[in-house]
C-alpha cells in the first residue's frame, strides 16, 4: 500500500508526545492503513507497540469497557515489555463506549496513544470536552492525484486525470473492475458515510437530513448558508428550521463529508460571517449526485483544485469584489496566491473575463489560472498553469 508520506511528515513531530493523536476523516480515506504505516515506522526504530481494533468482533466482545480494556493492555502490553513507553493504537474508537473519558484516563499512564474513528463525527463537543485540550488532530483525506497515480502503479493500472475528475481520490476505487463497480462501490460509501452521520449525531429525521446532505454534496463550491438549505428542504414540503439546517451543514463538516472555506470581501474588508463555501471532501459526493458533463466536470474541476491545495498544506479563504469572485486565496509560510479555476480560456470572451478579474487584484500575491486548456494563456501578470501540470506540482511556484 502507498506510503501517506505527507500525513505522516505532520504526524511524526507527535510520535513520543502525551498529547492523543486522533487521526480523522471521512470513510475509506486510509485512517487504518496510516495508523499502520505509523506502527511500521515504530516498530522499524525497535519500539514496541499494541493496536487494539475494535471493528474486530473478537477484540469488541473482550474490551467492552474501560475497565476490561484496561486488562486488556495490562495483558498484552507485558507480554511484549515491562519498562518502555506503551505506544497504543485504538482503531474504530466509535465503538467503544464514553472512548474518549477512557483515552483521557490513558495519557495518565507512559502511553503514548493514537485514535482512529471511522464515519460519524469523531470530535463532538462532549469527547472534546472530556479530553480537555490533550489532544491534536489529523485530518486524513482520500488520496490527491499523484496519490492516486501511485497506487494505481502498484497495481498495474492507470488513474487518467479525467477519470480523477470524475471518481474522485478514493484509493480501493481503483480496485473495480468496471465503470459500472466503481458506480456502485461508491454509491455505497456514500450510503454507509450519510448514514453514520444519522446514527452518530442521533437524527430523528433522517429522511430531511439526507434531502440536506444530498443539496450541499451536489453544489460543491457554491455559497451555502443555513438559509438557503431551509428553502431547499421547504421546496421538498420538508418541515425543518433555520436551526437545524445550521446543525446539519456542521454535522457534515464535523464528519469531514465537506469543507469549509469563509468567504473574505473586499467591500467589508473581513470575513462573512453566514456565508461560506463548501467543498466535497471528494468529488465522487458531487458525481454521484449530478448528471455527468462538462458542467460536472467544471464543478469538479474547483473541487479538485481546493483539495489538492489543502493537501499542500495552505489555508484556504475564497474572495469576493464587485466584479466578481475568485476562487481561492491561498496562504502558507508568509507566501499567498490569487488562484482561480476555469474547464477552458480558449474561447476569447471567457479568457477576457477571467483575467480582468485577476487583473483587478492586488499585486501583493502572485496570480495564477488553472484550466484544462493546452496552449499556455500566460500573461505579464498573471500565470496559466495547465490542470495536469498542477496535480503533479508538489507545492506552488514562486
Amino acid at each position: 500500500m502507498l506510503q501517506r508520506i505527507r500525513c505522516l511528515e505532520r504526524i511524526r513531530p507527535f510520535y513520543d508526545s502525551d498529547r492523543i493523536k486522533i487521526i480523522s476523516g471521512v470513510r475509506h480515506a486510509g485512517k487504518s492503513v496510516l495508523m499502520g504505516q505509523i506502527r511500521d515506522e515504530l516498530e522499524a526504530r525497535g519500539k514496541k507497540t499494541l493496536y487494539v481494533d475494535f471493528a474486530d468482533p473478537a477484540t469488541a466482545s473482550e474490551c467492552r469497557d474501560a475497565q476490561s480494556l484496561f486488562t486488556y493492555i495490562a495483558t498484552h502490553w507485558k507480554r511484549r515489555t515491562k519498562r518502555s513507553t506503551c505506544y497504543l493504537f485504538l482503531d474504530s474508537v466509535q465503538h467503544l463506549a464514553r472512548w474518549s473519558v477512557i483515552c483521557r484516563a490513558l495519557t495518565l499512564s507512559a502511553v503514548s496513544l493514537f485514535v482512529a474513528g471511522n464515519g460519524a463525527p469523531l470530535l463532538t463537543a462532549e469527547a472534546a470536552k472530556n479530553l480537555d485540550g490533550q489532544y491534536v488532530e489529523f485530518r486524513v483525506r482520500p488520496f490527491v492525484y499523484k496519490e492516486l497515480r501511485a497506487y494505481a502503479a502498484e497495481l498495474g493500472k492507470k488513474a487518467p486525470v479525467k477519470d480523477y475528475l470524475m471518481y474522485g481520490g478514493f484509493p480501493k476505487r481503483l480496485e473495480c473492475a468496471s465503470r459500472a463497480a466503481t458506480l456502485r462501490y461508491l454509491r455505497g460509501l456514500d450510503a454507509e458515510a450519510l448514514r453514520d452521520v444519522v446514527v452518530g449525531c442521533n437524527i430523528r429525521k433522517e429522511e430531511i437530513f439526507r434531502c440536506a446532505a444530498d443539496f450541499v454534496l451536489s453544489n460543491s463550491g457554491q455559497t451555502i448558508t443555513a438559509h438557503a438549505v431551509h428553502s431547499c428542504l421547504q421546496e421538498a414540503d420538508l418541515d425543518c428550521s433555520v436551526n437545524t439546517a445550521m446543525k446539519y451543514l456542521s454535522h457534515l463538516e464535523a464528519a469531514c463529508l465537506v469543507r469549509r472555506l469563509p468567504i473574505y470581501s473586499a467591500r467589508v474588508r473581513r470575513a462573512m460571517e453566514t456565508y461560506a463555501r463548501f467543498y466535497d471532501e471528494d468529488v465522487a459526493f458531487h458525481t454521484l449526485r449530478k448528471p455527468q458533463g462538462d458542467a460536472a466536470l467544471a464543478a469538479n474541476m474547483k473541487t479538485i483544485v481546493c483539495n489538492e491545495l489543502s493537501a499542500m498544506g495552505y489555508t484556504l479563504a475564497a474572495y469576493e469584489q464587485r466584479s466578481g469572485s475568485i476562487d481561492f486565496l491561498a496562504e502558507k509560510g508568509g507566501r499567498a496566491y490569487w488562484v482561480q479555476v476555469a474547464g477552458s480560456i480558449m474561447e476569447k470572451d471567457k479568457r477576457e473575463k477571467e483575467l480582468r478579474l485577476l487583473n483587478k487584484l492586488d499585486n501583493s500575491r502572485k496570480k495564477l489560472i488553472i484550466t484544462n486548456d493546452e496552449e499556455d494563456y500566460s500573461t505579464s501578470v498573471v500565470e496559466h498553469i495547465r490542470l495536469k501540470d498542477f496535480l503533479m506540482m508538489e507545492d506552488l511556484r514562486g
